[in-house]
């Protein structure tokens, strides 16, 4: 038979200056969930070349975020600062 502790979820996170990582541990199981990566600045240019760090992660948030339905938007919206997001965006507007 198992400890009880093994029987209940728990969690951990790992925080750095740019990064933030969850992870939630169940029996044997370990899960990395709700990461948050930052940057600053997030574009710039240099040597004529510029850098978009976030621009892969942006656009498939913004994807998923267009493909949503008026009704699920209301849904998946968790905070009242989501009224800022209403509509359609493009990666210029976020």
């Amino acid at each position: 038979m198992r400890p009880r502790n093994q029987w209940f979820s728990w969690g951990f996170q790992l925080d750095g200056h740019h990064c933030v990582v969850n992870f939630l541990v169940h029996g044997d199981n370990v899960s990395i969930v709700l990461v948050f990566l930052g940057g600053e600045p997030a574009v710039e240019t240099y040597d004529g070349i510029t850098f978009d760090i976030f621009s892969d992660e942006r656009d498939l948030a913004l994807s998923l975020y267009n493909s949503f339905s008026t009704t699920e938007l209301s849904s998946a919206s968790l905070t009242s600062t989501s009224h800022l997001l209403r509509g359609r965006l493009s990666r210029y507007e976020w």
